[in-house]
């Protein structure tokens, strides 16, 4: 099984401080922009355009709501890889039997099952999304 805990766990600390990283971000956009139009009085306009530039880090409303999102349909794959693994006091599970697998893999399809359906409003939600939960 995949270990999907560490996103979940680096979406949920993303929630934790987003107004901080909202603010580091936005300063620090306005800080590379000031940079270079300050170059630029020096420099053609072909060597501005950089790629990597840090605008593409920052974090749209809708960029918030994937990552609710996806938190949302990576979450209980995170509850079941703990329980499997006898780290969760919710549910013991005997290392390694087939039949404590097949539970986690039948919730977690009807759990897919039911994010295909939730999730498939183009209007509403983003194509990565829709797409990722289609393939899946």
């Amino acid at each position: 099984m995949t270990h999907w805990h560490g996103d979940v766990d680096a979406i949920e600390h993303a929630f934790i401080v987003q107004a901080p990283l909202d603010e580091f971000v936005f300063t620090a956009i306005r800080e590379d922009q000031r940079i270079k139009k300050s170059k630029s009085q020096h420099t053609s306009a072909n060597e501005i355009l950089d790629p990597g530039l840090i605008v593409t880090d920052e974090l749209s409303e809708d960029d918030w709501e994937d990552l609710n999102v996806i938190h949302d349909i990576l979450s209980p794959f995170t509850v079941w890889l703990l329980q499997l693994q006898g780290l969760s006091s919710q549910i013991k599970c005997s290392k390694e039997l087939v039949a404590d697998v097949i539970p986690a893999m039948d919730e977690l399809l009807s759990h897919l099952e039911q994010a295909r359906h939730n999730y498939s409003d183009e209007s509403v939600y983003s194509s990565h999304i829709i797409s990722f939960i289609i393939i899946s």
